[in-house]
Protein backbone atom coordinates (compact mmCIF):
# COMPACT_ATOMS: atom_id res chain seq x y z
CA UNK A 1 0.00 0.00 0.00
CA UNK A 2 1.24 3.45 -0.99
CA UNK A 3 -0.02 5.83 1.70
CA UNK A 4 0.90 9.37 2.68
CA UNK A 5 1.88 10.67 6.10
CA UNK A 6 -0.84 13.28 6.73
CA UNK A 7 -0.06 16.96 7.06
CA UNK A 8 -2.24 19.81 8.38
CA UNK A 9 -5.31 20.31 6.18
CA UNK A 10 -5.35 16.68 5.01
CA UNK A 11 -7.39 13.72 6.24
CA UNK A 12 -5.41 11.85 8.88
CA UNK A 13 -3.76 8.55 7.97
CA UNK A 14 -2.42 7.76 11.45
CA UNK A 15 -4.95 5.00 12.23
CA UNK A 16 -4.72 3.57 8.71
CA UNK A 17 -0.93 3.31 8.94
CA UNK A 18 -1.05 1.83 12.45
CA UNK A 19 -3.62 -0.79 11.37
CA UNK A 20 -1.62 -1.70 8.26
CA UNK A 21 1.52 -2.19 10.35
CA UNK A 22 -0.36 -4.39 12.86
CA UNK A 23 -1.76 -6.43 9.96
CA UNK A 24 1.67 -6.95 8.44
CA UNK A 25 0.91 -5.04 5.24
CA UNK A 26 3.75 -3.78 3.06
CA UNK A 27 3.73 0.02 3.25
CA UNK A 28 5.38 2.62 1.10
CA UNK A 29 5.24 6.04 2.71
CA UNK A 30 6.57 8.55 0.19
CA UNK A 31 9.18 11.19 0.83
CA UNK A 32 7.46 14.22 -0.68
CA UNK A 33 10.41 16.58 -0.62
CA UNK A 34 11.09 18.49 -3.84
CA UNK A 35 14.09 16.36 -4.85
CA UNK A 36 12.63 12.98 -3.83
CA UNK A 37 12.36 10.25 -6.44
CA UNK A 38 8.89 8.96 -7.28
CA UNK A 39 8.67 5.29 -6.22
CA UNK A 40 8.00 2.69 -8.89
CA UNK A 41 4.33 1.69 -8.88
CA UNK A 42 5.30 -1.94 -9.66
CA UNK A 43 3.82 -4.32 -7.11
CA UNK A 44 1.61 -1.66 -5.49
CA UNK A 45 -2.11 -2.38 -5.71
CA UNK A 46 -3.54 0.44 -3.57
CA UNK A 47 -2.60 4.12 -3.45
CA UNK A 48 -4.08 6.36 -0.77
CA UNK A 49 -3.72 9.93 -2.01
CA UNK A 50 -3.92 13.17 -0.03
CA UNK A 51 -5.69 16.33 -0.97
CA UNK A 52 -6.91 19.45 0.74
CA UNK A 53 -10.14 18.92 -1.25
CA UNK A 54 -11.56 16.59 -3.93
CA UNK A 55 -14.44 16.74 -6.38
CA UNK A 56 -16.81 14.03 -7.65
CA UNK A 57 -14.61 13.47 -10.75
CA UNK A 58 -11.63 12.51 -8.57
CA UNK A 59 -9.59 15.67 -9.11
CA UNK A 60 -7.79 17.05 -6.08
CA UNK A 61 -6.36 20.22 -4.67
CA UNK A 62 -2.87 19.30 -3.60
CA UNK A 63 0.11 21.36 -2.59
CA UNK A 64 1.14 22.23 -6.14
CA UNK A 65 4.24 20.09 -6.52
CA UNK A 66 2.81 17.43 -8.83
CA UNK A 67 4.26 14.56 -6.77
CA UNK A 68 1.08 12.45 -6.72
CA UNK A 69 0.22 13.28 -10.34
CA UNK A 70 3.60 11.88 -11.38
CA UNK A 71 3.08 8.74 -9.30
CA UNK A 72 -0.49 8.17 -10.50
CA UNK A 73 0.45 8.63 -14.16
CA UNK A 74 2.16 5.20 -14.10
CA UNK A 75 -0.05 3.52 -11.51
CA UNK A 76 -2.41 0.70 -12.58
CA UNK A 77 -3.91 -0.22 -9.18
CA UNK A 78 -6.77 1.26 -7.18
CA UNK A 79 -6.43 4.90 -6.12
CA UNK A 80 -8.39 6.39 -3.23
CA UNK A 81 -8.37 10.03 -2.18
CA UNK A 82 -8.97 10.76 1.50
CA UNK A 83 -10.96 13.97 1.55
CA UNK A 84 -11.32 16.42 4.38
CA UNK A 85 -13.45 18.58 2.04
CA UNK A 86 -15.54 17.97 -1.07
CA UNK A 87 -16.00 20.71 -3.66
CA UNK A 88 -18.39 20.95 -6.61
CA UNK A 89 -15.39 21.23 -8.93
CA UNK A 90 -11.62 21.37 -8.57
CA UNK A 91 -9.71 23.24 -11.29
CA UNK A 92 -7.83 20.69 -13.39
CA UNK A 93 -5.16 20.89 -16.06
CA UNK A 94 -4.03 18.28 -18.62
CA UNK A 95 -1.31 16.88 -16.33
CA UNK A 96 -3.63 16.45 -13.32
CA UNK A 97 -4.41 12.81 -12.52
CA UNK A 98 -7.70 11.67 -10.99
CA UNK A 99 -8.30 9.11 -8.26
CA UNK A 100 -10.85 6.35 -8.80
CA UNK A 101 -12.55 6.65 -5.41
CA UNK A 102 -12.98 9.40 -2.83
CA UNK A 103 -13.43 8.62 0.87
CA UNK A 104 -15.20 11.33 2.83
CA UNK A 105 -16.68 10.85 6.28
CA UNK A 106 -17.93 7.27 6.44
CA UNK A 107 -18.54 6.88 2.68
CA UNK A 108 -16.36 5.75 -0.21
CA UNK A 109 -17.67 6.88 -3.60
CA UNK A 110 -16.59 5.83 -7.09
CA UNK A 111 -15.62 8.94 -9.02
CA UNK A 112 -17.57 10.08 -12.07
CA UNK A 113 -16.03 9.37 -15.50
Amino acid sequence: MFVYRSMPGEASTVLLIEDAIRSGKRLIIPDQSADAAIPSPDGINLAVVPGMAFDARGYRLGRGGGYYDRFLSGFAGVSVGLASRLLDAVPAEDHDMRVQYVAFGNKITRCLP
